[in-house]
């Protein structure tokens, strides 16, 4: 009797005590899933990567001071892993955050989307010596469970046709929007990606845009999500794309693209202003970060440069007209460049331009057409042909005194532009052309030209 009551009063005090602990743990692993998801925002929206790490030590504190264990825990080591790559390129202690991850739950893998070949293979070297505790019942049927699980953590879903993950949606990809309206963007889930879903995102970024960011999509009934992307960030000349359905362990299940496949969308007509800044959006989204194009309907540009080309026999000395000139390479020195272009589509022109020679006065005029062959946001590369009617001025050594003659009056030109922006209205341009002079003296010259170009 005595012992039955001891063991009775024994029960008594250890209940409570154990049901706090139980209630602690649960109140622990919420306020570790809590700090992980205030130390991504940190990274993702502010990229302050001192604040992230220092909620993701935080978080450890907790999860040691709590006893707790497993996923939730896992995940914190591995988002320090990538901070610590990301700010440091310490890879030794990027591989050590990856093998406490891979102990705390060795499903655990890098998000497609932040997966990179140098991270792949520093979590590759993780998984080769961390080791993770194997229990001596573990059969056959455990290891294709992982397996499944390693497939889904990497972007894929496994079946026994091995279909992408890519079947599980259905979405037509929208190829182009005008600037300033919103973009609207819709996918249809198959019933097994319906079922196991837990959140579907869009990501997007202008081409100028350094990062991708993203934003939740909504159920719009009978298995279909939709969500519709501002105007205000309907900006630049492109829009790139890509869908992602994850599951309840944020493992992805079905994607349509990805950042290195993405969907891209032609923006015509665009406006000037940034581009993914985030200051004005609202909603569940997370921001990544974003560059901006300007707007470009006129441009006006000034350069001094110089030339030089190859006459014939036929030219004339203007001071010198009966002495003989002996074809070949010719000095143009010190000219000045003004052109003026509308843009009729953002990578499409039509201008003028007019060529003065400083040195002995000469000139020409003409016409280009010009198309932007390459654009990465801050700088261009423009291709134009034109023709025109005026002379180049070239030097001719003629015996010990120094000559000029003139070339043309009609010519056709090509030629290139290289633009880098200093700001949203100016940049600075280099330009190489080449001239075909015909007439009298036909002659092939060319020219270099370096200025500023502004632009509204």
């Amino acid at each position: 009797m005595l012992r039955t009551l001891c063991v009775v009063s024994a029960l008594a005090l250890v209940a409570p005590v154990t049901a706090s602990a139980q209630r602690g743990g649960r109140g622990g692993d919420a306020e570790i899933a809590g700090l992980l998801e205030d130390a991504r925002r940190a990274y993702d929206d502010d990229l302050d990567v001192d604040k992230a790490e220092g909620l993701l030590r935080q978080a450890l504190d907790t999860a040691r001071s709590s006893g707790l264990r497993g996923r939730t825990v896992a995940q914190v080591h591995l988002q320090l892993g990538l901070i610590i790559y990301t700010r440091d390129k310490d890879r030794a202690r990027t591989v050590d955050a990856f093998k406490k991850a891979l102990r705390e739950d060795p499903a655990i893998r890098i998000d497609a989307n932040a997966e990179t070949p140098t991270l792949r293979s520093l979590f590759a070297e993780a998984e080769r010596e961390a080791e993770p505790p194997r229990s001596a019942d573990r059969d056959d049927r455990g290891r294709d469970d992982d397996m499944d699980r390693d497939d889904r953590g990497r972007g894929r879903r496994r079946d026994d046709e091995g279909a992408s993950a890519d079947d599980g949606i259905s979405h037509r990809p929208v190829k182009r929007v005008d600037a300033g309206e919103s973009l609207k963007i819709e996918m249809r889930l198959s019933p097994d990606v319906a079922d196991r879903l837990y959140s579907a995102w869009v990501y997007f970024k202008t081409d100028s845009a350094g990062q991708y960011r993203r934003i939740a999509m909504k159920s719009s009934g009978d298995d279909t999500f939709a969500i519709g992307i501002s105007k205000n960030y309907i900006k630049g000349s492109r829009l790139s794309y890509y869908l992602v359905v994850l599951d309840r362990d944020e493992n992805i299940i079905a994607s349509k693209g990805d950042d290195r496949a993405p969907m891209r969308v032609q923006i015509e007509d665009y406006p000037s202003g940034d581009s993914l800044t985030g200051e004005e959006w609202g909603g569940d989204d997370e921001d990544t970060g974003g560059g901006g194009k300007r707007k470009q309907l006129v441009s006006l540009s000034l350069s001094l440069g110089t030339g030089a080309g190859i006459i014939t026999e036929n030219a004339t000395p203007e001071n010198q007209p009966a002495a003989k000139v002996k074809g070949g390479f010719a000095p143009a020195p010190f000219h000045g460049l003004i052109e003026a272009d509308v843009w009729v589509t953002p990578t499409f022109a039509l201008g003028g331009f007019a060529r003065v020679q400083i040195v002995e006065f000469t000139h020409a005029e003409g016409g280009r057409l010009k198309f932007v062959l390459m654009d990465t946001g801050d700088s261009r590369l423009v291709a134009r042909v034109g023709g025109g009617f005026g002379k180049v001025r070239h030097l001719v050594q003629l015996g010990s005194l120094l000559d000029t003659t003139l070339e043309g009056p009609y010519f056709w030109t090509a030629g290139a532009t290289y633009a880098y922006d200093l700001s949203k209205e100016f940049a600075f341009v280099a330009t190489p052309d080449f001239y075909h002079l015909i007439g009298e003296s036909p002659s092939f010259h060319f020219d270099l030209s370096v200025g500023v170009q502004l632009s509204f």
